[in-house]
This record gives C-alpha cells, structure tokens and sequence, in this order.
C-alpha cells in the first residue's frame, strides 16, 4: 500500500525537523569550544599547579616517563604538520618557560583515548596491556564499519590558537570548519566513547609542549600568556583537512612515541 501524501508530509516533517535539531546541536558544539578557548585565554591563574597526574607522563627534570596505553587519532597530512609546527616554534620563540616539547612528527588530533594508566583500575603497565589486548578487536569491528560509513570522507578543522588546555598541556585548539564536519567527527567521537566512556567533553586539539611538574612563578606564567594572547590572531589561523581513511589506532609507551596499530584504510585488509 502507497502512503498517503499526509504521511509523506509528516515524515518531511519529522525529517526537516531532525535536520533543524543537528544543526543546533552541531552549532552548540563549536560554539562551547569557542568559549572554552576565549577563556583559557583570558582566565590568567596567579598561581600555577600542574595536576598530580603530569608526574606520570613527565619527569621533574623534563623527562618523558613510560606511559603505556592505546588512542584513536586523526593523523595529520606533512603541510598540516608543518602549519601546527610553525605556530608551535613561534609560541616558543624566546620564551623562558621550561616546556617539554612533542615531537612533530607525531602531530596528531586526538579522538578518543582509550586503554591507559589514567583509565584503567589498578593503572599499572601489566593491567594497561591486558586491558589493550581484550579490547583491540573491538576497535577494529569500529574501525571497520567507520570504513563502510565514512571511507573517503573528509574532516576540515579550523584553527583557533595555542592555549593552555588545563594547565598541563599546550595545546593547539581547533573547531570542525562546516557543520557536516561537526557532525562527522562528533559522531566518531561518540562510537569510541561507547566502547570505553570516560565522560568528559571533547575539545579537539593537537599537542604541543608538556608542563614540567613543579611550580611556575607568576612571571613565567604572565610571560606565556602574552605570547598566547599574540597568537590569538587570524595571522596565526589556518584549516587542518583530515581523512578519515587515516584515522588510526595507535599505541604508544611515552608521549613522543605513538605508533599505528592499523588505519581505518588498512584494518582488516591484511591477514
């Protein structure tokens, strides 16, 4: 039996509708990072105290300890790297701050961390690894249907500067450029935090430097927020364009040691 046209028009409706509410939820989305970023530049702290956590990942010396664990990220074309590299080495320029840089090329834009010493009970390298091993094949069902989903997509990013990302990190903070891109990378996002939930918000980003755990003095702290507030300009501003064929499932035992486990492309096509 054909549907009547008044069944028809209530399913436009509902559909119209739909679109309408993606539209706002997606416009809330990039909105919300937009203010998180204008506040981190503008709430300057007078004092300066990393979390407890950082001692995991950095030394007081400046050292990257091990840090075992598993992530999904985006991984970044070489002109992508090089622009993120370029605003990095400005952020940097001159400034008497001890910072433990990332690696260039390890330049990636995280989608969702899983298996780690942060996430996972008991936190030790032994735990961290059997939790990796029961999960992987999991990620790769994900990964797979992401392939049959998003294969050739594209994901653009837009800039919109260096801050301090919780007072551990600089980070490079980014906004998805149109609303199809808002809704990809969310709904990625969103496949991952179904598989291990760490219900926190996603603030897409791309690291550049680590804190040392150890106090900051106030001028160290003024100083870095003057370059911050230097580079919030559109001189500084640029589009990421990220394939999600390259998302990739990486492991890594430092923060300067990421490696891929497989890509959405290559998952599954090798025995």
């Amino acid at each position: 039996m054909a549907p009547s046209s008044d069944g028809g028009k209530r399913l436009d409706t509902h559909l119209n509708k739909r679109k309408e509410s993606d539209l706002m939820l997606n416009g809330a989305f990039v909105q919300s990072l937009e203010n998180h970023y204008r506040r981190d530049l503008s709430e300057q702290p007078l004092e300066w105290t990393v979390s407890p956590a950082l001692h995991h990942k950095i030394t007081e010396d400046g050292r990257m300890q091990a840090f075992y664990g598993a992530t999904t990220v985006l991984k970044l074309n070489e002109e992508d790297k090089l622009k993120c590299r370029a605003v990095g080495e400005r952020l940097f320029e001159g400034l008497s701050l001890p910072l433990v840089t990332i690696l260039p090329e390890t330049y990636h834009l995280t989608v969702h961390a899983l298996s780690n010493p942060y996430n996972v009970p008991g936190g030790t390298t032994e735990l961290v690894l059997a939790d990796i091993a029961r999960r992987e094949e999991t990620v790769a069902v994900l990964f797979r249907n992401v392939r049959e989903m998003y294969g050739g997509e594209k994901i653009r990013m837009r800039a919109l500067g260096p801050s301090t990302n919780g007072k551990d990190v600089v980070s490079l903070k980014f906004v998805p450029s149109q609303d199809r891109d808002a809704k990809l990378l969310c709904d990625l996002f969103q496949r991952l935090e179904s598989l291990l939930p760490l219900q926190k918000p996603y603030v897409p980003h791309v690291s550049l430097a680590y804190f040392l755990p150890r106090p900051y003095n106030a001028g160290q702290i003024a100083a870095l927020y003057n370059r911050l507030r230097e580079l919030d300009s559109d001189a500084f501003r640029f589009e990421l364009t990220l394939d999600v064929m390259e998302m990739a499932y990486q492991l890594h035992s430092h923060m300067n040691d990421f490696r891929d486990i497989f890509t959405v492309g290559s998952v599954g096509l090798h025995p």
